[in-house]
């Protein structure tokens, strides 16, 4: 009965150090493909492409190590007379992070010799990103530079919709498309680079892309940023191939022809918009299944920063796992599943067969410390095989910590190459013995966070959260969104057929000609008196005056959600009056942003809904309203109610 589990046990060990020993083969020829590139990229000088202003004449290193089939990238004598295509680079934002105007000068600041523009995309022009976005604009004023608002995504992460939102806004003359993340700081060759690998490899390579090497700080709480560090050091391998491809996808910096999103290549776009998450990995499965080449230029590689606490740690992870319970196809569930389980296994046994190898190093040593007399006896001193796969595996593990090592700094020495100052004294700072613990902690949480991704549905990403169903992805929508549906729900009954303004739109008109409008509260006394619209006249004031202080404006009437203004509307257009309604009325106007100010003029935040059913303003207001007519008789009986 004991032989079964020591059996067991002994196998469990030998799986382990297997998968060490694997790591560091995999680490030490990740290092060697970058030292080989890097000392390539040294020879033939940083403009590595036939695409950068400022090329190098150097002579071609040579073909060897590449992949069969797949041509080296801006070195023939055919492709240096050709001209750059244009190339739109397509930025997705939200909200801002203390990097991101920086890392958005490095990506204006490009030695590409074609024509670029620069589309950032967000969600709506209140978001944080616009005012810095508009700055850049102003700093780099020979740059093409545009902003799109792609408004709310329902049907897909925003992240994807604001991404289709650019390819959009391309020009129609646009060969390729870069989606950029605002965390990536770009070299001056990138595009060129990407923009090589795609031209010298068509029609088969479908996509080309870079990844990022993390750098934590130096100091303060930085152990949760070594964690983010680990996970990402083990696919660091993948894109670390001589032959320059891959099979993985980072979304952070991809190119991609517009003409596959613009045609729908393989179901790319369609993909994209029914519930897709992931940008990268939906494109990843995508090549596999139709046998596509993923493009992945050695110098295509970016230092970044990263300081992520405890709780950001946690949202990070389960969003990386999260992504791997999400699909579009059976075969892209078969690939995501897959990974999932081989992802989660893997962990398991590292860090599971670690533990079980620390633990019987120990328990020897106190052996041997506790044993009596002043030599201790040959069976404590014996190598079994238990103890000698421990040792093997502790080994094997020092020796991938000095194959990842080793890879960072060369990935350092490269992007030292490429412009990158400090780079190499920042990775030169990482402390190696606590990368190793930080490696054995994540991936250690990663199969228990796998079983509670799959088993809660939602996740968090940039304060929106979604909701993953048969692997579709849908977002969450917010109180306030619900609120601001309900409102558009009713409005829509109305059946109005009277011009009609947005809160928004109205907002904005008032900032710029407030004197052409004159906004016409149509509610009764006892809503008055709680609030009103800041700079509004009442329905009697404007009456009273509609020949003199109004003539020639434009009316905006307002209620509480837009019936009784509709009306109104109606009586001043038959009167021959430009008279509009304020769709949703004082609650859309609370959405909107817009303020309220009591009858004394001070501002407030308190706004009179008339009934219960009609109780949705934004969240920070509060909402007052009439009884029903059952209940204020009820509370007169009792003498509870004026």
């Amino acid at each position: 009965m004991v032989a079964v589990p020591a059996a067991w046990a002994t196998w469990w060990r030998a799986q382990t150090l297997f998968c060490l020993v694997g790591f560091w083969f995999s680490w030490q020829w990740a290092a060697w493909s970058r030292s080989r590139a890097r000392r390539a990229l040294r020879k033939r000088g940083t403009a590595s492409t036939s695409f950068c202003d400022g090329e190098d004449d150097a002579k071609n290193p040579g073909d060897d190590g590449a992949r069969p089939g797949l041509r080296r990238r801006g070195r023939g004598e055919d492709e240096r007379t050709k001209d750059a295509p244009k190339v739109s680079v397509v930025m997705p934002v939200k909200g801002v992070h203390p990097e991101s105007l920086s890392n958005w000068r490095t990506q204006l600041r490009s030695a590409y010799r074609g024509e670029v523009e620069y589309i950032f995309v967000v969600e709506s022009g209140d978001d944080p990103a616009v005012p810095l976005i508009r700055r850049l604009m102003g700093e780099a004023k020979e740059a093409n530079i545009a902003i799109r608002a792609a408004g709310t995504s329902m049907t897909c992460s925003q992240k994807i919709h604001n991404m289709l939102a650019g390819v959009d806004a391309c020009d129609a003359r646009s060969t390729y498309v870069l989606f950029l993340d605002d965390d990536v700081r770009l070299h001056r060759n990138t595009i060129g680079s990407l923009v090589s690998s795609m031209e010298a490899n068509s029609p088969e390579m479908f996509l080309s892309n870079g990844f990022p090497f993390d750098l934590p700080p130096a100091r303060g709480v930085n152990f949760p940023s070594y964690m983010t560090m680990a996970f990402h050091m083990v696919l660091l391998i993948a894109f670390s191939h001589p032959g320059e491809w891959t099979k993985n996808v980072w979304g952070g910096c991809m190119i991609v022809r517009r003409s596959s999103f613009v045609n729908d290549e393989h179901g790319c776009r369609s993909k994209y918009e029914r519930g897709g998450y992931s940008d990268d990995l939906i494109l990843a499965a995508l090549c596999d299944e139709f046998k596509r080449t993923v493009g992945a230029p050695a110098d295509c590689v970016f230092p970044q920063h990263i300081e992520h606490t405890w709780t950001q740690w946690w949202n990070y992870m389960r969003r990386q796992l999260f992504v791997m319970d999400t699909y579009s196809t059976a075969h892209n569930k078969l690939v995501n599943h897959g990974m999932l389980l081989v992802l989660s296994y893997l962990s398991l046994a590292v860090t599971s067969g670690v533990a079980m190898c620390a633990f019987d190093l120990c328990a020897w040593a106190h052996e041997i410390v506790t044993e009596s007399g002043a030599t201790p006896g040959w069976e404590v001193l014996e190598w079994t095989p238990e103890r000698c796969v421990s040792a093997a595996s502790f080994l094997a593990f020092a020796g991938a910590m000095h194959g990842a090592r080793k890879m960072y700094a060369e990935l350092a020495g490269m992007a030292a190459l490429l412009g990158d100052e400090g780079i190499t004294e920042s990775a030169g700072a990482i402390d190696w013995w606590r990368v190793g613990a930080a490696f054995w902690c994540c991936y250690a949480c990663v199969p228990l966070m796998a079983a509670y991704t799959l088993a809660k549905p939602t996740v968090v990403w940039s304060g929106i959260t979604y909701r993953k169903r048969r692997g579709l992805v849908m977002r969450m929508p917010t109180d306030d969104e619900r609120r601001c549906m309900k409102i558009e729900r009713m409005n829509s009954g109305f059946g109005f057929k009277v011009p009609e303004l947005d809160a928004r739109a109205l907002l904005g008109r008032l900032k710029s000609a407030a004197s052409d409008y004159v906004l016409v509260d149509v509610r009764t006394e006892k809503e008055r008196i709680v609030s009103v619209v800041k700079g509004s006249v009442t329905k009697e004031a404007y009456e009273s005056g509609a020949n003199a202080a109004y003539a020639g404006k434009k009316v905006v009437a307002y209620c509480t959600i837009g019936y009784r203004s509709g009306k109104y509307v109606e009586k001043l257009i038959e009167r021959g009056v430009d008279a509009y309604n304020l769709r949703g009325s004082i609650l859309a106007w609370t959405h909107a942003g817009g303020e309220l100010e009591a009858p004394d003029g001070t501002p407030t935040k308190v706004v009179h809904t008339w009934g219960k059913a009609w109780a949705l303003p934004r969240s920070d207001h509060t909402a007052v309203y009439f009884d029903h007519p059952a209940v204020a008789y009820v509370k007169r009986m009792l003498g509870l109610g004026k």
